[in-house]
């Protein structure tokens, strides 16, 4: 590196200034091959790729030359790994809903589940079922529609077929009758095995509650899962390592994000 006092002599000489960089173009196409060839790697197992490849540079350099040909550090997006005719059926979903008026939307009650301990990782813990029902609701100011959650279970157990329906009879249908009343609704959830067993078909059968069809592997329609990262967020803050603790701390935290 040239130091300040050559720069302003090379300066007021009219000579160039610019210092002269320690990879050449080959250099950097050959960093731009690697980047492209794995983006997931860290700058140190690019730094590590680049030399072994006989580039002689330091890890600062490595970094500097991916920001001059354009890479950045970034969190990679995570999205549900679907296959073609799984893209096809969220495609023709969606062009199937996308004339729905927030009014036909206020008939459908959203469900999703998660799982949650707050024991340390690498014990024994007490498995716990979190299932949250939603509506959605149209608003006075013109801007939309908005979710309410109104409806909170906690099963300490896997969930089977015989369980999911014992969570449908004793907390979706007293809710639904709070909500909806006489009126006709639909009620949303995923194709996971305890929803689309025969059993659970035939007990909304009975109970003579549509279903709102549902793509497979499409879990970021869910207006709920945007509650869930801010909600797991704030309750490993808490610090607690008692199972039964957690419930009061999702139902407090998700009462506070219902707008």
């Amino acid at each position: 590196a040239l130091c300040p006092s050559t720069l302003i002599e090379r300066r007021k000489e009219g000579k160039d200034v610019v210092e002269k960089k320690c990879t050449s173009n080959r250099d950097n196409r050959t960093l731009e091959r690697i980047v492209k060839q794995n983006p997931f790697k860290n700058v140190g197992e690019i730094h590590k790729e680049w030399t072994a490849a006989g580039v002689s540079a330091s890890r600062t350099t490595t970094h500097r030359r991916m920001q001059d040909v354009g890479f950045s550090c970034r969190i990679p997006c995570v999205k549900p790994l679907l296959n073609n005719r799984q893209r096809q059926k969220r495609l023709a979903w969606a062009k199937d809903k996308k004339d729905w008026t927030a009014a036909e939307w206020s008939k459908v009650m959203f469900s999703d589940e998660r799982s949650q301990s707050l024991e340390e990782e690498g014990r024994g813990t007490e498995s716990t079922l979190l299932e949250v029902q939603c509506k959605v609701s149209t608003v006075s100011d013109g801007l939309g529609c908005h979710v309410i959650c109104w409806c909170w279970s906690t099963v300490f157990s896997e969930v089977n077929a015989a369980v999911y329906q014992d969570v449908l009879e004793h907390f979706m249908l007293p809710a639904a009758d709070q909500l909806y009343g006489d009126a006709d609704f639909i009620f949303q959830q995923d194709l996971a095995p305890a929803h689309s067993a025969k059993a659970t078909s035939t007990w909304f059968k009975d109970h003579g509650i549509p279903v709102l069809n549902w793509p497979a592997n499409s879990p970021d329609l869910n207006p709920i899962e945007n509650l869930w990262s801010i909600v797991k967020r704030k309750v490993r803050l808490c610090q607690t390592q008692q199972c039964r603790r957690a419930e009061g701390h999702y139902q407090s935290n998700l009462g506070s994000h219902n707008t």
